[in-house]
């Protein structure tokens, strides 16, 4: 388990939409290695200079699909057969912010990346916390996250 950038996309305040970030708080509650990078952002536009590294990136977001609650790792491959609006409810979709980052640098960015996503229905932009289903999956992403880690 060593070198990656975690990076947690979301919203606290639009509900689940937030799972990303309490994906990440439920890490910084474990010891983890030194040289493991955490990094939260609002939106997938931030996502695009966090790409520029040589360390393996693994992004943990929100996944518009049924049912809720279930967690998904997706390779780069599994995102683009689906509606890019369904893999972000930011403003620039997940895959667009990976495929401008590679565009503008290539040679820097991330060779490595893996996705895992925690099923939500449509966001709430008024409501704080996460629903019981989506709250339930935030430990279960927590240790498929460390697995891979540790792969």
């Amino acid at each position: 388990m060593s070198g990656w950038r975690i990076i947690g996309i979301g919203q606290p305040s639009a509900g689940d939409d937030g799972v990303g970030i309490a994906v990440l708080d439920h890490l910084r509650a474990r010891r983890l290695p030194a040289d493991i990078e955490l990094c939260e952002i609002g939106d997938a536009t931030a996502l695009i200079p966090l790409l520029a590294t040589e360390r393996p990136v693994l992004i943990i977001d929100a996944l518009v699909a049924a049912p809720v609650g279930r967690v998904r790792e997706l390779c780069l491959d599994q995102l683009d057969e689906h509606d890019a609006t369904r893999l972000s409810s930011h403003g620039l979709s997940l895959v667009g912010a990976i495929a401008l980052a590679r565009t503008l640098d290539p040679e820097t960015s991330a060779r490595c990346i893996r996705v895992f996503a925690v099923t939500i229905a449509r966001p709430d932009r008024h409501r704080q916390g996460l629903s019981a289903k989506v709250k339930r999956a935030v430990p279960v992403a927590a240790r498929l996250v460390l697995t891979r880690l540790r792969a």
